[in-house]
């Protein structure tokens, strides 16, 4: 295992030059649709690791790569559906379950044990995982209908263990980690019958959590991944406006405000990689609500995704989860009427827009069902449902 350790960080090292800013300003991309289940109508992609496997969920949590496609990973013992959110360099998948009681589990599935039960934390009924390093540590949040609602860190030798909330929080959940421990995610800073203040938070074994505020003039934040140097990306905005803005956290420039698609009025980025690449979605001039996907990155700043891929791919690129350190993107996107996972592939000898041609999974029909519990705070987009901080917010 350490051997793997030190051989994956020379390749990172090599990767992360490679694949640095200055090389992919004019890049284009291939997209691959990752498929379904047998039988399934649809899919979503939420999570990519360094070799290409991409996690999310197709009724069921779904493993995707390149030598075997599209995988079920199956739930806990009669729970009726599950979801994979994120995946390590070994292959491990984090997610959460149905589970036989009616309520949701974190769980933890690697190749040679399936699919493991974390439990919940102790005034807890349920649990989700959001988020897993390549030292198998999961964070994710704990709940129970009495309003109880924790982040939580969890390994194989403590169990869960609860985080806690920013000062005079009464909610929070953790999203992300990296490996160096350090967590991140969102917690509420007050609490009323009526209001709810969300921030983003760091947290580390030694500090503890600590608030990453705002942008200027907003009022709420939330973090939805960290990259191996600690930089963080997410959303804030202001409650009463309703004017997400993306945002990329670093120690050096604090929030860094990514800004819009033209004509946009709303940004979320869901995730980065190591070379402070940015991905997540936003509207758009026209768009009437509808969502696309976008790229950030210090040279070029955001730009749609569906831009970048070849004009007659037949796609439309809804909303991406995931980026690796070799700029391949995995989310949410339209073929053919129906909302499929994708996957797109650098290609770096083509002119914007003319990337190499889309490889098709076959497709079925209806919507991807991304969140359980989002119900009617789903937003229907072009007669798909995709997530608008389900699972991530409770706002």
């Amino acid at each position: 295992m350490h051997y793997s350790r030190v051989r994956a960080a020379i390749v990172y090292s090599a990767l992360a030059f490679v694949f640095s800013p200055s090389l992919i300003h004019a890049q284009g991309f291939a997209v691959t649709d990752l498929g379904t289940l047998s039988g399934v109508c649809c899919s979503g992609a939420n999570a990519i690791n360094f070799w290409g496997e991409a996690v999310g969920e197709s009724t069921d949590a779904i493993l995707w790569s390149p030598r075997t496609g599209v995988r079920d990973l199956g739930t806990l013992p009669n729970g009726g559906f599950s979801s994979a959110t994120a995946i390590n360099f070994f292959g491990q998948v984090a997610g959460y379950s149905g589970a036989a009681d009616g309520t949701e589990h974190a769980l933890l599935w690697t190749t040679n044990g399936g699919m493991e039960d974390l439990g919940v934390l102790p005034k807890a009924t349920s649990s989700d995982a959001y988020g897993l390093n390549d030292f198998s540590v999961v964070v994710g949040d704990s709940s129970s209908s009495t309003g109880f609602d924790h982040a939580f860190l969890w390994t194989s030798l403590t169990g869960m263990l609860d985080i806690g909330t920013l000062p005079r929080g009464h909610i929070s959940r953790a999203t992300a980690i990296n490996d160096s421990d350090t967590v991140v995610g969102f917690s509420t800073i007050r609490r009323n019958s009526e209001l709810h203040i969300y921030h983003a938070f760091l947290w580390t074994p030694r500090a503890g959590i600590r608030d990453l505020e705002t942008l200027p003039g907003d009022d709420n934040s939330f973090a939805y991944a960290i990259n191996q140097f600690g930089n963080v990306a997410g959303e804030s905005l202001l409650s009463t406006a309703g004017n997400d803005h993306a945002v990329l956290w670093t120690g050096a420039a604090g929030a860094r405000d990514l800004g819009l698609l033209p004509g946009g009025t709303f940004s979320v980025a869901n995730a980065l990689n190591d070379s402070d690449t940015v991905v997540g979605f936003a509207d758009f001039a026209g768009s009437g609500g509808s969502i696309h996907a976008f790229r950030w990155t210090a040279a070029v700043g955001m730009e749609d995704l569906n831009d970048l891929i070849p004009q007659d791919s037949g796609w439309t690129l809804l909303e991406a989860n995931g980026i690796n350190l070799g700029n391949q993107i995995v989310g949410v996107g339209v073929i053919q009427g129906e909302e499929h996972a994708f996957l797109l592939t650098p290609n770096f000898h083509c002119e914007r827009g003319k990337a190499m041609g889309s490889r098709y999974a076959g497709a079925n029909a209806g919507a991807a069902r991304h969140a359980p519990d989002c119900g009617p705070s789903q937003a229907n987009i072009r007669g798909s449902s995709v997530r608008l901080g389900c699972k991530r917010d409770d706002r």
